[in-house]
């Protein structure tokens, strides 16, 4: 089974598994190209490699060059669609935008003006939440030491515009169509209706 050089470099390394895991959410699996044990079936091959917290999946979608694959992101919740346009580009977005699910929570169903407005105000948070990860809170430095030596470690691309090119994967092709094992029910996208103002937080 091809697996990206991006992948195999994060798999000899503890440290790097540990910060993927910790700071962003993402653990790597035995990679599998039967879906069905991961409880959802898809009209294009994949391959899964890696989960979140709450059981969704992180899955290459596709064939060919397995460094062009999309990366496609499937919850436990019943959402799922392509978030990256290769692996490489997965790992930077995760870099780059930690908080990636809640940019499409608070989308307006898929609009980048939402999508902006609701990065402005996670970013803001995100360092503080990552310090206490870290259990380092004291140095407001110590996230931002991390995102640097991951992205030296992976020679990682800095991403200009985040928003836009998050947006532009989430748009692209494939359109992935998956289906629920236990009953046949299509997933929906990962773009939610909800946008800033329906956080109760962010009114103000």
């Amino acid at each position: 089974m091809e697996l990206p050089l991006m992948y195999k470099k994060i798999k000899k390394s503890d440290d790097l598994q540990n910060y993927f895991d910790l700071l962003y959410d993402f653990t790597l699996i035995p990679p599998t190209e039967d879906s069905l044990k991961r409880g959802f079936k898809t009209e294009e091959s994949v391959v899964c490699f890696g989960t979140d917290a709450c059981g969704g999946t992180y899955a290459l979608v596709g064939a060919g060059d397995v460094e062009k694959r999309p990366v496609a992101f499937i919850s436990s919740e019943g959402q799922a669609g392509v978030i990256a346009k290769n692996f490489e580009g997965f790992v930077s977005l995760l870099v780059a935008i930690p908080f990636w699910v809640d940019v499409l929570k608070f989308s307006g169903g898929g609009k980048i003006s939402e999508m902006e407005k609701a990065y402005n105000k996670l970013e803001k948070e995100t360092v503080q939440d990552m310090n206490e990860l870290l259990e380092d809170d004291d140095d407001p430095r110590r996230y931002k030491a991390v995102q640097a030596l991951l992205i030296k470690n992976l020679e990682l691309k800095s991403i200009a515009k985040p928003v836009e090119t998050f947006y532009e994967a989430v748009g692209s092709k494939p359109e992935l169509k998956v289906y629920a094992k236990k009953d046949n029910r299509l997933y929906d996208s990962l773009f939610s209706p909800f946008t800033v103002q329906n956080n109760p937080l962010w009114k103000s």
